[in-house]
């Protein structure tokens, strides 16, 4: 594992930036790493996002939800399954924003887990589960209206009710072929589904749809 480190300064604003690439091992299991994290050493929240979609603008990012050991634990067992919905851990002494802020992450999560392994593995059960997880956005944007505000929560909905749809015809289309039977048609569907697929891989590829 390599490390390099920058030091980001602008203005008021310093953002430490590192840059990890190597390869985790588990006996004939492998898997690279290209990861980078950034954090604000002072300034404004907003400039680490700022920061980083210029760097999505010159390079593809996507946002990671594992560290490091957890991706080996992954690799040594050989398991890389669909990851479905599971309870967001709340309690009483949260505040609202913070709520909001756990329930999110849990979303986020589960689309991203699930959408690496639709991208491998072009299956229908991680794609159906990211599915489930841009509805749970969804719904938390909705729930939480108040905190967002109305356009910003507007806004947000829209733009994963959209990507959802995009996903939507892949999965209408798996749910299609496991109820036809073997002929022209279900090959036609077969057909139609790998270019669905290719649509998806595609649309998850924008950086506007970017997680």
């Amino acid at each position: 594992m390599t490390r390099r480190i920058w030091d980001v300064q602008n203005g008021d604003t310093a953002i430490e930036v590192v840059l990890d690439r190597g390869t985790i091992s588990a006996g004939d299991w492998h898997t690279s790493i290209c990861e980078m994290e950034m954090e604000l050493k002072s300034g404004q929240p907003q400039a680490l996002f700022d920061l980083a979609r210029k760097l999505d603008g010159a390079v593809p990012v996507r946002l990671g939800v594992l560290t490091k050991p957890e991706r080996g634990d992954l690799l040594r067992q050989a398991l890389w399954g669909v990851v479905k919905a599971g309870p967001a851990a709340l309690d009483d002494e949260m505040t609202t924003a913070e709520a909001f802020q756990v329930i999110v992450q849990a979303c986020i999560k589960q689309f991203r887990l699930n959408e690496d392994l639709l991208l491998v593995s072009r299956s229908p059960e991680p794609l159906h589960q990211a599915r489930v997880a841009l509805r749970r956005l969804r719904s938390a944007f909705s729930i939480f209206k108040p905190l967002l505000g109305i356009d910003a929560a507007r806004g947000l909905s829209d733009s994963l009710r959209e990507l959802a749809g995009e996903l939507g015809l892949a999965r209408d289309l798996d749910v299609l072929l496991q109820r036809a039977r073997p002929g022209p048609l279900r090959d036609r569907l077969q057909t139609e589904r790998e270019a669905a697929y290719d649509r998806v891989r595609e649309v998850l590829g924008q950086a506007r749809h970017e997680l």
